[in-house]
């Protein structure tokens, strides 16, 4: 395959890909942890399925599957009677009038997948399914025929039917376009690794590179030398602000942010966190860092396992079935999403 880098944050991030590739990576397949809105999701489908049920019972059955400890699967059953998803009558619960207000219209459709997707649209040559279009892609205003790329050629839309999410469609010779939903994801703690360990000039084995891909990899080693160090990550002030510079993955720059945050909020600043880095307030220094951390380590374990990230508002309207949970049981479960373990020794001591 061949990859095509835009600007320096793509071209490290493929060169990270392949170094990984060229020495047989293969990512986990790991379950998302504390699936806690799946629970509260089971409590008021086996509610529809069975009309009322003993919810005793069912918190029991749901701690067998993991779902949640026996703690916070009562705090769940609670929340769902006391905010009116649930109601119950001589000991046994039935769908709420705030769950039939919510789900209710679509017979509860909305309860039966534990995942949200945006309507797509589908494209259609006569009676003949194409594909299906990110509703942006037909949406823009365009000057002339509006063009589309499906199943490898070029289509142009004679008509859009909102109502029924259906694009009628005719094949076309002239260049269409194609676009698809989403934003760069997160980085690893592996990708990131990777990432690093090239800017350290480390090989990639069997990955033959372009001439001016090799030009530019050279000016952004030259670059970055300042923020990398083989044996320790630097901490040094940017045009943005002062950074730690941790080439550890978005989400334990987000655990070690919120870790910070609870032993030494002094040491933090307003900023984003990414995946190379985190901001640190100025004038911090390496040995400051070093030892916040192994203070955090004492209070949360050697992992970091028991900190979770800031979780914004926004982001929890995200998380599908979030107002069936008690608010701190909402954060949680997404704070654990968005973070990860610090493995021992990882990311190494801060060095300024």
């Amino acid at each position: 395959m061949t990859f095509l880098a835009l600007d320096d944050q793509q071209l490290l991030r493929a060169a990270g890909l392949l170094r990984l590739l060229g020495g047989g990576f293969v990512e986990p397949i790991e379950a998302p942890p504390a699936p806690l809105h799946i629970a509260a999701q089971q409590m008021l489908a086996r509610c529809l399925e069975q009309g009322r049920v003993d919810l005793g019972s069912e918190m029991q059955w749901l701690s067998q599957l993991g779902l949640g400890t026996p703690q916070e699967l009562q705090e769940i059953a609670e929340w769902l009677l006391a905010s009116g998803h649930l109601d119950s009558d001589g000991g046994l619960s039935f769908v709420g009038q705030a769950a039939e207000r919510r789900y209710g219209a679509r017979n509860f459709m909305e309860v039966l997948a534990v995942f949200s997707a945006p309507p797509e649209i589908v494209a259609l040559h006569g009676r003949t399914e194409i594909g299906s279009l990110d509703p942006s892609l037909l949406a823009t205003r365009v000057d002339g025929p509006r063009l589309i790329v499906l199943a490898g050629r070029a289509w142009r839309v004679t008509h859009i039917d909102w109502k029924h999410r259906r694009a009628f469609v005719e094949p076309s010779d002239q260049v269409g376009r194609a676009r698809w939903g989403g934003t760069v994801g997160m980085q690893s703690f592996a990708l990131a690794g990777a990432v690093r360990d090239v800017l350290l000039r480390a090989d990639l084995p069997g990955v033959a590179v372009s001439e001016r891909a090799s030009m530019r990899l050279r000016q952004i080693h030259d670059e970055y030398a300042p923020r990398v160090l083989k044996q320790a990550t630097v901490v040094r002030d940017e045009p943005s602000g002062r950074r730690w510079w941790t080439f550890a993955g978005l989400r334990i720059n987000e655990v070690l942010a919120a870790a910070l945050d609870d032993v030494a909020p002094e040491l933090c600043r307003d900023g984003a966190v990414g995946n190379w880095s985190l901001p640190v307030a100025p004038g911090v220094s390496a040995g400051q860092l070093a030892q916040a951390l192994a203070r955090a380590r004492e209070r949360f374990g050697e992992t970091l396992a028991d900190v979770t990230p800031a979780v914004s508002e926004d982001a929890l309207r995200g998380l599908k079935f979030a107002e069936m949970l008690p608010p701190h049981l909402a954060i949680r479960t997404l704070g654990r999403r968005l973070g990860e373990p610090v493995e021992l020794g990882v990311p190494p001591r801060p060095a300024g």
